[in-house]
C-alpha cells in the first residue's frame, strides 16, 4: 500500500476552526463521548495568542516538524507518545511536553487517548497549509481530513530511547497562561456550574 492509500485508508480528522469563544464553556467530556473518528483534532479555543486544540487519538501521525512554532502537549487519558530523533517521550495523565520549533517530532497512541494541544494562532488564511511533514511532504489541512505522506518509524531509522518527561515549568510563559485559562475552564465544568 502507498504512502497515499494509507493516508486515504485513516484520514486524519483537522478542524481548525475555533469551537467556543470566550466565557463559553467548554465541555471536553462530551466533545469525547461524540467522536467518532480515530484520529481527531479540533481547535477548541484561542487565548491570547495561542489556541487550545483538543485531540481524541489512535494510531500514529506522520513525522513532520513546525518550522516558525512550539507545540505543547498535555494528556487527559491514555498514553501519547512523541518520537524525537534518537529518543522517545511517553507521556502518561497529567504530563505534558514541549516540542521546540524546528524539531522533527511524529506522535502516537497505542491505544486511545485524549490530549490537549496548545500553539501558537494563525491567521485564517494560514490554515490551508498548516504543517510539513518529515522529508518535505506536505499535510494538506482543508477543514475535515488530510492528505498525507507517511514516514513509519522504522523506515525512518529513528532508535528508541526512553526519557523522562519534563516537568510544566520547561513550557513557556503563553503556554502556561493558555492551559492554566483552560484548567481552570474544565475544573468549572466539573463542579457543574454553568454559564
Amino acid at each position: 500500500m502507498s504512502a497515499t492509500d494509507a493516508a486515504a485508508a485513516f484520514p486524519y480528522a483537522v478542524h481548525l476552526d475555533i469551537k467556543f469563544d470566550a466565557l463559553d464553556l467548554i465541555d471536553v467530556p462530551s466533545l469525547v463521548e461524540a467522536c467518532t473518528d480515530q484520529w481527531y483534532n479540533q481547535t477548541l479555543c484561542k487565548v491570547n495568542d495561542s489556541v487550545v486544540r483538543l485531540g481524541v487519538m489512535q494510531g500514529e501521525y506522520h513525522w513532520h516538524k513546525h518550522d516558525d512554532d512550539d507545540e505543547f502537549f498535555f494528556v487527559l487519558s491514555g498514553t501519547f507518545i512523541i518520537d524525537l530523533e534518537g529518543r522517545f517521550v511517553a507521556l502518561s495523565p497529567r504530563q505534558g511536553f514541549v516540542v521546540p520549533k524546528g524539531v522533527i517530532h511524529r506522535t502516537r497512541a497505542p491505544e486511545k487517548a485524549v490530549i490537549l494541544m496548545v500553539e501558537t494562532a494563525k491567521p485564517a488564511g494560514d490554515g490551508n497549509i498548516a504543517w510539513r511533514a518529515y522529508d518535505g511532504a506536505k499535510v494538506a489541512h482543508r477543514g475535515r481530513g488530510a492528505s498525507v505522506q507517511s514516514k513509519s518509524f522504522h523506515q525512518a531509522g529513528i532508535d528508541q530511547q526512553p526519557v523522562e518527561a519534563p516537568r510544566l515549568r520547561s513550557a513557556g510563559a503563553g503556554v502556561k497562561k493558555a492551559l492554566a485559562a483552560l484548567e481552570n475552564s474544565l475544573l468549572l465544568g466539573e463542579r457543574g456550574i454553568e454559564r
